[in-house]
């Protein structure tokens, strides 16, 4: 996974940067630290496997991305183990549990950038 980004450093040049990093989650990481050091982050892309995707920068508040991203994968492994006929059993006796998760916010801003594509 290669990560591109631009921002603006502390003599308030524009700069380049590409990184080639092995998970999503410190690639995300490493941007949001960079934020909340000060940089003022332009523009961001990961390119994998021959696609590219924006990256909306406000997104980026200066708090991981790798905790709560590894709280939901373990959640959903553990739904996975579960049996189907047990899982729902467990919703029609609320029985299920309800766990609080802190999920980086992004601004409307970001949420505008953002393009969702369908193809038929």
């Amino acid at each position: 996974m290669f990560l591109t980004f631009t921002a603006i450093d502390k003599f308030g040049q524009i700069r380049n940067f590409s990184w080639w990093f092995d998970s999503l989650e410190f690639a995300l990481d490493v941007m949001s630290s960079l934020s909340a050091r000060g940089k003022r982050l332009i523009k961001a892309e990961i390119l994998d496997n021959g696609h590219s995707m924006p990256l909306p920068v406000d997104g980026f508040d200066g708090k991981p991305f790798s905790t709560p991203i590894k709280q939901l994968e373990k959640e959903w492994q553990q739904l996975l183990k579960t049996p189907v006929n047990q899982r729902s059993t467990a919703a029609e006796h609320n029985e299920v549990p309800v766990v609080d998760v802190d999920i980086p916010s992004f601004g409307e801003l970001a949420w505008e950038m953002t393009t969702v594509k369908f193809e038929d």
